[in-house]
């Protein structure tokens, strides 16, 4: 048995951080697909051999008995979780092969549970076990907890979506996740971009959700709930202007005031790209995901002024893409 799983990443339209303290957020799904392939015999002792790249460095390892051996980056990065989350679902019996390329998307965009999403779809495909969205849901939450620490929940949720989009919110006992279909305004363009052409560093998700906390005071409860108002406040006019015949100008001043909130954790880079672009014609845009150095960070646009702002950009050695892919 031979396939692939073309596994979407996620773009965070407005409240992360804010998310991790009961906030709501919105995320969309990308077409920068992961793509993730799968080779199974028909019997087996059930053993997965993984292949991957990293950095452009080949990586394998073997799972088998819920032990891992070979590199250790798959135990590090959460992928041996997410197999041995399944493996207690339903016991592993065959002998796949897993093998995925380098990162399909930047920094940000949900790449670990795109990975995760598609690791756990391929493997309950291939033994035959049918799981509920909620269990699938808590499979890609384990890969989660090792590459991030305390995640929210809002990639797996928006890379698992049916609808494409997920209106977050995360509580004490659970995390809500209302799928929907959003629209752009008529004849607006949203580009991403990459800043870590340019700064050559990565801040790592854990630092950023700490700084987050820190600078913000969030272990303070009237500090929180202050904050957390300003957030909802920005989403609840960006919800408003998300339909066809929405304000791709208003939406632009939204997301620029929502990356006010985001001072703390975003980088010299992604400030950068956005003066850029919104000199360039830009309407707006604001960090998307964690931020810090080699974040990404999206602007809206009219398609008219999407080629020229996308020169500029690359003009000083940031890469583009666009909603719907590399443009």
């Amino acid at each position: 048995m031979k396939f692939t799983i073309d596994s979407p990443t996620k773009l965070i339209i407005s409240g992360e951080h804010a998310v991790v303290y009961g906030a709501p957020a919105l995320a969309i799904q990308t077409p920068l697909y992961n793509r993730i392939k799968f080779e199974a015999e028909k019997s087996g002792e059930g053993i997965i051999k993984l292949k991957t790249k990293y950095s452009g460095k080949v990586k394998k390892g073997e799972w088998k008995n819920g032990k891992l051996s070979g590199d250790k980056f798959f135990v590090k990065y959460g992928h041996a979780a997410v197999i041995n989350a399944i493996n207690k679902i339903k016991k592993i019996n065959k002998e796949i092969k897993i093998e995925w390329g380098d990162i399909a998307a930047p920094k940000g965009m949900g790449n670990s549970a795109s990975i995760y999403a598609g690791i756990a779809r391929g493997i309950l495909k291939v033994i035959g076990k049918k799981v509920s969205d909620k269990k699938l849901f808590e499979v890609v939450q384990e890969g989660e907890k090792i590459m991030h620490g305390k995640p929210s929940g809002i990639d797996a949720k928006t890379v698992l979506s049916k609808k494409g989009a997920v209106l977050f919110k995360k509580t004490k006992r659970r995390a809500r996740a209302k799928e929907m279909k959003i629209e752009f305004p008529k004849n607006s363009e949203l580009l991403i971009v990459d800043t870590f052409p340019v700064s050559k560093k990565r801040s790592t998700t854990k630092e950023m959700v700490e700084k987050f906390g820190k600078i913000n005071k969030m272990n303070n409860k009237k500090r929180r709930e202050r904050v957390i108002k300003k957030f909802e406040k920005v989403l609840e006019g960006i919800m408003k202007e998300l339909k066809k015949n929405g304000d791709a100008k208003k939406l632009g001043q939204l997301f620029l005031q929502n990356q006010k909130l985001l001072t703390s954790v975003s980088s010299p880079e992604i400030d950068n790209a956005i003066n850029i672009a919104v000199k360039s014609g830009a309407y707006g845009g604001k960090l998307s995901g964690a931020g810090g150095r080699g974040g990404v960070c999206f602007v809206i646009c009219s398609r008219r002024k999407a080629g020229e702002i996308k020169k500029a950009l690359e003009k000083y050695g940031y890469k583009i893409y666009s909603k719907s892919g590399v443009i």
